[in-house]
């Protein structure tokens, strides 16, 4: 069981957020919540927090707060406008060759990463930090990249013995060949999702040959690889894996419960109210503890560190893994947040354990 009290977590802190997704303003609002947290972790232990935003062209903003203050929400939720007036918010607009060498500049005991999909969960950040000798939170750059491309994850759990449907993979250019061996190797109903990606964006549920097509346009439209899998009927189910004092432990299970006739989509994600989540899931006790166990398992197999959840389906009692989320969202209605709270685990101090396991590759040997 994870402590609600922390040892010595970072206190030099980079807040990192935005970036060049489609899931870019998910990362601001989940920023924006964070913020709010480390002013209350700061109540108990000193801390600095300077944020970086990343635009949606890629160029780092920084601002630094007012006489040492720690953002504020409203603050983190303006960050759009730190670029169009950077004078107005004190913001310092860099390319990211000149931002990377700002932050190795600044030395902090810690990056918070608080960035979803391309280009803040796939590894590639990771690696730049890395290379700069930057601890951060979450997974290493191999992990992530891994974690992030649905097939070649879904390639690893297979290897490692974990229970997925079965998929393929579409590449640009081949829609109408695609099309056909979905039909044969996948069959219908079929979920038809970008390769890359989070949020739910780009993700079709394909019931009938004529909506196949249109799923693919949709997700090509995100992605130039595309994974179609066999749509599994059953309860949503999901667990986060928490890094605490050194050791992985696994969250009590929840339960999602979408709109009467909808899947768990960007909307039913990031409404607050349209989706229902029920944490512990109302289930069998051996169910909930098979699942936190094949949560631990591909939290290990894929190599993640620090924290992750683990989506899966029930149908109706043997859970298959959708996928893992190697930066889960931190918004009001997320799901990580809400886990945690289930055991006793403020939203600070969980802030605090995701600090505190902050690594780099280059100085700790993680993955």
């Amino acid at each position: 069981m994870c402590p609600n009290h922390l040892a010595d977590p970072p206190r030099k802190i980079v807040l990192v957020f935005g970036g060049a997704s489609p899931e870019h303003e998910i990362s601001i609002l989940s920023a924006s919540k964070v913020a709010e947290g480390l002013r209350l972790l700061a109540q108990t232990v000193p801390l600095t927090v300077r944020p970086l935003y990343i635009s949606r062209e890629g160029r780092w903003i920084w601002t630094r707060p007012a006489d040492g203050a720690l953002p504020r929400e409203a603050e983190i939720l303006a960050a759009e406008q730190w670029e169009a007036y950077p004078e107005r918010h004190g913001a310092v607009v860099e390319s990211f060759a000149r931002g990377i060498g700002r932050l190795a500049d600044e030395s902090p005991d810690a990056a918070l990463l608080i960035l979803h999909g391309i280009g803040g969960e796939d590894g590639r950040l990771q690696g730049a930090l890395d290379l700069a000798g930057i601890p951060y939170t979450g997974s290493g750059a191999a992990a992530s990249a891994l974690v992030l491309n649905k097939p070649r994850c879904q390639a690893v759990l297979n290897a490692a013995g974990l229970p997925i449907a079965r998929s393929i993979l579409v590449r640009a250019g081949s829609e109408m060949g695609g099309a056909e061996r979905i039909l044969e190797l996948v069959g219908l109903p079929c979920v038809v999702k970008p390769a890359e990606g989070g949020s739910s964006v780009g993700v079709t549920i394909v019931r009938a040959r004529e909506q196949l097509r249109p799923a693919l346009e949709c997700a090509f439209a995100v992605d130039d690889e595309v994974m179609a899998e066999h749509f599994v009927a059953g309860r949503e189910l999901t667990c986060g894996m928490l890094e605490c004092d050194g050791r992985l432990v696994a969250l009590p299970v929840t339960e999602i419960i979408p709109p009467e006739g909808r899947f768990f989509d960007y909307e039913a994600k990031y409404q607050p109210g349209l989706s229902r989540e029920v944490t512990p899931a109302q289930i069998d006790p051996a169910l909930a503890t098979r699942i936190q166990t094949l949560a631990r398992a591909a939290h290990l197999a894929c190599g993640c560190r620090g924290f992750s959840r683990v989506d899966f389906i029930a149908d109706p009692d043997d859970p298959v893994i959708l996928e893992i989320n190697t930066i889960p969202g931190m918004t009001a209605t997320s799901l990580l947040p809400q886990a945690a709270a289930a055991i006793g685990i403020g939203f600070p101090v969980l802030l605090g354990h995701m600090l505190a396991s902050a690594h780099c590759n280059g100085r700790h040997g993680g993955m």
